[in-house]
């Protein structure tokens, strides 16, 4: 039921839960939404304008001029604001706001008579308060923020029809600490300008809803009783998947990528930046640097001396070894055997397995990179410095290669045992968990920012039981078994139970795609050898949220600007993965990543249940690749690869060729399941 007041300048609109303020001042009009606590009502989300236009660099917010009360009812009432943006058109609002809780709205926008010159709008901006920090800041997809006391969606349709659309975008601003959900246009592009000719008509709808919910779940309810589950209808790749191996296969074949470290051994650097300003321009891409300043601050710049690394970064060369393997072993890359041996055999032997940390309190872990002219191994800042979901990540592609027959070195098995018993062991912690990083010193780890890994993360410690898992495998010890059921039973109870899935690497308050698909890829691995419906439901759990990732519309961004254009790619999005995002920060935002974990936590779930949609998800990712595939002949190398992610910021290109993200492992998985299944219908790797 409703509450309404009235009073000159003020319109209160009140639910069981929900309550819209809107005020008047100085002639204008400006709203904000608070929610019921058991201290009272408290600010969920403020306005910062209800239009901005941005010109030549420089920005003007408006509100409602006009604000019209049209209905009111028990059940809902309607408004409508409207204003006029000088030189530009006018825009006006009309908001449903029902008992439940929900505001619909819908948009309109009709340039003036003379046209619109090159602009771009941002309509309705909510500003998330402080205190909400469990935050989903995406473009189109389903965002919004929420705390213990609640928490508030953001959600917009994109209808298939014809017409100019908004589209819902997270609307960052300079100071990250301003972060807010509105509608943009043009669509998708932060940054983005566009023209309109005279009398042009640009619509849009955004639906809020304000309820008590986890952000970070994978429950995210859009209105009442309707949880976010997206349609993943797949859209063809641009071409089949044996076209973009056999280009890819012209990357990796460059001999400046390789890095020949001793007799029958040898790993592939990470690859260059600045690729597109000519061979002069092209940069080795090395150590990311973030230098302590006097006033505090941080210096971030990236070294040029050629950085390998094993795990986590640009080149996770224990996951390119597998790679080379199955293009050798399916045709596309003779010799590709081989030098997935010499990859081996260096991440086992090279300085006498100096790979693994010989001495001190972190002695057995695995360093995931070393610096070839420095002669030195460290972290991917270059910090004597190691992480726990690296070690699982190279134990886990060691046991799949030793389980494939490429290497039968009994060095294996005795690296990931002592991994596990050395250094897995001493980082284990009295929450049942392990730490997320330490120094090889014995300090606490820190992430980029030198913030302290003080808590428990999920990611590290799935992959820690993963590596007890694989050493059981490897061994048979049955105490390397319940290891690997202890630490697995903790990630179920102690972190997915309370959606905290969080980030891979370098946050502590964020959440991204890449965690949880570690996260599931383990509990896949770990539910073919333990009977646990438990786990199988926080797998199933896990596998829901990485669905509200994915892009599950097309808008045809190159319509707008065809940015990928200058190295033959296209701004395709649908099928791809949001990177993630973070309170207080613009890291990550406006990005679709490109890389293995996603495919090959899909893969990992499908072969597990059969569920069509991991199916979906997975063919949907990988076609979603496809295009963004770089074509340009005349760059100076990256034929064949991929930028690190596909970016809706208009006036920025990440001309970076690193082996790791345009790896294709998983599309060969799906080529040699296609090949040898009688129905063909695995996937459809055919399709133009």
């Amino acid at each position: 039921m409703f509450t309404i007041g009235k009073d000159e300048g003020r319109i209160s609109l009140e639910t069981n839960f929900l309550r819209m303020l809107w005020t008047l001042e100085e002639g204008s009009w400006s709203d904000r939404l608070e929610i019921k606590t058991d201290d009272g009502w408290i600010p969920v989300a403020t306005s910062s304008w209800h239009a901005r236009i941005v010109r030549g660099g420089r920005a003007a917010a408006y509100f409602f001029r006009e604000l019209e009360l049209m209905e009111e009812g028990e059940e809902e009432s309607v408004l409508k604001g409207s204003l006029a943006i000088p030189d530009c058109g006018r825009f006006s609002a009309v908001y449903r706001v029902l008992s439940s809780g929900c505001i619909e709205i819908q948009t309109h926008f009709e340039a003036e008579e003379s046209g619109m010159s090159a602009a771009g709008l941002e309509f309705l901006r909510f500003k998330r308060p402080q205190g909400y920090d469990r935050v989903r800041f995406y473009d189109f997809l389903p965002s919004g923020w929420s705390g213990d006391a609640g928490g508030v969606t953001f959600s917009s349709e994109w209808p298939e029809d014809g017409g100019e659309r908004m589209s819902l975008a997270f609307l960052n601003l300079p100071d990250q600490r301003d972060q807010g959900i509105g509608l943009r246009y043009p669509p998708g592009y932060a940054d983005g300008t566009v023209s309109l000719p005279p009398g042009a008509i640009v619509t849009g709808n955004l639906t809020v809803y304000a309820g008590r919910q986890d952000l970070f779940g994978e429950r995210l309810e859009l209105k009442p009783g309707h949880i976010y589950a997206p349609e993943l209808a797949v859209s063809p790749p641009r071409y089949p998947y044996r076209k973009f191996i056999e280009l890819w296969c012209r990357f990796i074949g460059c001999p400046e990528l390789w890095v020949e470290l001793d007799r029958e051994m040898g790993l592939f650097h990470r690859g260059y930046y600045g690729v597109l300003n000519g061979q002069a321009g092209t940069k080795v891409s090395g150590i990311l640097r973030f230098d302590r300043q006097p006033d505090g601050s941080l210096n971030a710049y990236t070294q040029n001396n050629r950085l390998i690394e094993l795990a986590w970064g640009g080149s996770a060369n224990v996951v390119l070894a597998e790679t080379m393997m199955k293009l050798d072993r399916q045709g596309f890359l003779p010799g590709g055997e081989e030098r997935a041996r010499q990859m081996i055999n260096a991440i086992l032997h090279f300085r006498d397995g100096g790979f693994q940390v010989q001495h001190g309190p972190c002695r057995g872990a695995w360093w995931n990179a070393y610096i070839v002219e420095e002669d030195r191994f460290c972290s991917r800042y270059g910090r004597d410095h190691v992480e726990t979901p690296n070690q699982g990540i190279i134990n886990y592609f060691l046991y799949r290669l030793h389980a494939a027959g490429l290497s039968d070195d009994p060095a294996v098995t005795e690296r990931i045992v002592n991994n596990c018993r050395t250094y897995l062991s001493a980082a284990e912690r009295p929450d049942g968990g392990v730490d997320f990083a330490r120094y090889t010193d014995g300090r606490t780890g820190e992430n980029r920012q030198y913030v302290p890994y003080d808590n428990c993360f999920a990611s590290g410690c799935a992959m820690a039981a993963l590596s007890w898992l694989c050493a059981w495998r490897l061994t048979g010890k049955d105490e390397f078994r319940e290891k690997a059921r202890a630490l697995f039973t903790h990630v179920v109870e102690e972190h997915v139970a309370l959606n905290e899935w969080r980030f891979l690497e370098y946050d502590t308050v964020g959440a991204d795609a890449v965690a949880p698909s570690w996260i599931l890829t383990a509990l896949c691995e770990a539910l073919r050898d333990f009977d646990e419906p438990e786990w199988r439901k926080a797998a199933d759990r896990t596998f829901r949220l990485l669905l509200t990732y994915i892009y599950d519309l097309e808008p045809y961004l190159d319509k707008y600007l065809a940015k990928e254009d200058v190295w033959g790619g296209s701004m395709r999005i649908k099928g791809g993965i949001i990177h993630g995002s973070s309170p207080n920060s613009s890291q990550g935002a406006h990005s679709a990543h490109i890389r293995f974990d996603f495919p090959l936590a899909f893969k990992q779930y499908y072969d597990l249940t059969g569920e069509p949609a991991a199916h979906a998800a997975l063919t949907g990712y990988e076609n979603f690749v496809t295009w963004h595939q770089f074509l340009n002949e005349s760059l100076p190398i990256g034929l064949g690869s991929t930028s690190e992610h596909c970016t809706l910021i208009a006036r920025y290109l990440q001309d970076t060729v690193q082996v790791k993200h345009s790896n294709p492992l998983v599309m060969l998985d799906l080529l040699d399941k296609a090949q040898n299944s009688e129905t063909r219908d695995i996937i459809c790797v055919e399709r133009v």
